[in-house]
């Protein structure tokens, strides 16, 4: 089992996560992604869309977003890398996109802030994939703090939030033409 065959269902019987969907209150300041980056996703949200699988959505959509939050906040961005935490567990196998506070741009090191699933058209379907990535950051991090997760399919965002063993998912799903609501959650989780 790796974290992609995690359900709902199976985090909480497997890793004793709990959870609610309810409003997030995540702090932020409203801030407006800077054009001409806004323009560029904006543009290519249409190409991603014709083309309309989980690849084309991460790299035209998501990965420019997560990227410009790692160069305004001075964080560390991966993609596709194995992130195996404890294979007894099942915490182990490949992650969409991550963001660590730590500087080390070639390991992952803690302190993780958040994980990203993207996802083609199901949002659902990526719950149980990025709270158990979301367990597996907070072992790494070597505490019960915060870690915070989204599910997106590059059009629409939900966030998440894992303390101590319960994960809270956001009643409110965000959408692509709100990119910045988008720009501005992530800044406040990354800064």
């Amino acid at each position: 089992m790796s974290y992609a065959d995690f359900t709902l269902e199976t985090v909480k019987t497997k890793l004793g996560i709990t959870h609610t969907r309810e409003p997030l209150s995540l702090p932020y300041e409203n801030r407006v992604m800077p054009n001409p980056e806004r323009s560029i996703i904006l543009e290519d949200l249409i190409l991603a869309t014709s083309i309309n699988t989980e690849k084309a959505r991460s790299e035209l959509i998501v990965m420019p977003i997560l990227k410009k939050v790692a160069k305004d906040t001075h964080t560390s961005l991966f993609s596709g890398n194995r992130f195996d935490v404890d294979q007894s567990r099942d915490l182990s196998g490949f992650i969409d996109f991550l963001i660590s506070k730590n500087s080390d741009q070639m390991v992952i090191e803690r302190p993780i802030l958040i994980l990203i699933e993207a996802k083609n058209q199901d949002i659902a379907s990526g719950y149980g994939q990025c709270i158990a990535e979301m367990v597996a950051a907070q072992i790494k991090n070597q505490n019960n703090d915060t870690v915070h997760g989204c599910v997106t399919t590059g059009e629409i965002w939900v966030f998440l939030e894992l303390r101590d063993c319960h994960v809270r998912i956001d009643a409110c799903s965000y959408y692509i033409k709100d990119i910045d609501s988008i720009y501005s959650f992530l800044l406040a989780i990354c800064s």
